[in-house]
C-alpha cells in the first residue's frame, strides 16, 4: 500500500475527509501567531496530564519510554513547528515527520481512539483565546478533525507495516463514538450550573448587590410576620 494511500484509509476509518482534516491550514491565518505559544504549552501539558494519569496501564505503558515532561515539549514544539510558528523540534530532535517518529510506539486502532478522548478533552480545556480571528468552535472543529485524522493516520500505518487489515474494526470506531458522545453529555451537565448562573438576572456585581437587597427584604418580612403567624395559632 503506497504511503499516499493511507490519507485515503485514515478518511475512511475517521469519516472525515482529507478536505476536512487539512482544512485547519485554509483558515487564512497563521495558527502559531494567533494562538500564541504559551496556548500550545498549555494544550500538551493538558493533554499528556491526562494521559499519564490514565487509568488503563496498557495505554500508559505507549509512553513509557519518555518522561512526562519529554513528551509534553516534543508535542508542543511540533506543534507549533507544524502551526507557523519557529521550527523548534526539527532544530533539536531532527525531522520532524510523524510516521517515523512513531515506528517504535505500539499505535493500534484502540490506542489511537483513546489518545484521541484525552486530546478532545484538552483541547476542550485550553480554551481559544478571545482576540482571535477564528471563531472558537470554528477552530476547536478545525483541530479536533485534524488530530482524529493524523491519529487514524498513524494507526493504518502500524497495521500496514504489520501486514493487517488497514481498515481496522468498525466496532472499535463505533465504541470510540459513544465514548465521545458520553464524555460529551458528562460535560454539558457540569456546564450547566455555570451557564445558568451567568444568565440569571442578578448575574454581575450589580446583580448581586439586588440579589442581597431581595435577600434581606425576604429574611426582614419573615421576621415581622413571625408574630402574626404564631398568634394566629394560638387563636
Amino acid at each position: 500500500l503506497e504511503m499516499v494511500n493511507l490519507v485515503e484509509v485514515a478518511s475512511k476509518c475517521s469519516g472525515i475527509t482529507s478536505d476536512r482534516a487539512f482544512r485547519v491550514d485554509d483558515l487564512g491565518v497563521n495558527l502559531y501567531q494567533e494562538l500564541g505559544h504559551d496556548w500550545f504549552v498549555k494544550l500538551s501539558t493538558n493533554f499528556y496530564g491526562l494521559v499519564y494519569r490514565d487509568p488503563e496501564k496498557w495505554f500508559r505503558d505507549v509512553f513509557a519510554s519518555s518522561s512526562q515532561e519529554d513528551a509534553i515539549q516534543n508535542q508542543y514544539e511540533w506543534l507549533i513547528e507544524r502551526f507557523g510558528g519557529p521550527p523548534l523540534f526539527s532544530q533539536r530532535k531532527g525531522f520532524p515527520g510523524l510516521m517515523g517518529r512513531h515506528v517504535q510506539h505500539d499505535v493500534t486502532e484502540e490506542g489511537a481512539m483513546r489518545w484521541l478522548l484525552h486530546m478532545e478533552r484538552a483541547l476542550a480545556d485550553a480554551s481559544i483565546p478571545k482576540d482571535c480571528k477564528i471563531a472558537g468552535e470554528e477552530l476547536t472543529s478545525a483541530l479536533t478533525d485534524f488530530f482524529s485524522h493524523t491519529a487514524h493516520f498513524l494507526a493504518a500505518g502500524q497495521r500496514m507495516r504489520q501486514g493487517k487489515n488497514v481498515l481496522g474494526s468498525a466496532q472499535n470506531r463505533k465504541n470510540y463514538q459513544l465514548q465521545l458522545a458520553q464524555d460529551k453529555e458528562e460535560s454539558q451537565l457540569r456546564e450547566t450550573p455555570s451557564r445558568m448562573l451567568r444568565f440569571m438576572p442578578w448575574s454581575g456585581l450589580a446583580g448581586w448587590t439586588s440579589l442581597k437587597v431581595v435577600m434581606l427584604s425576604s429574611l426582614l418580612l419573615a421576621v415581622a410576620t413571625l408574630p402574626i403567624f404564631r398568634s394566629s395559632r394560638r387563636a
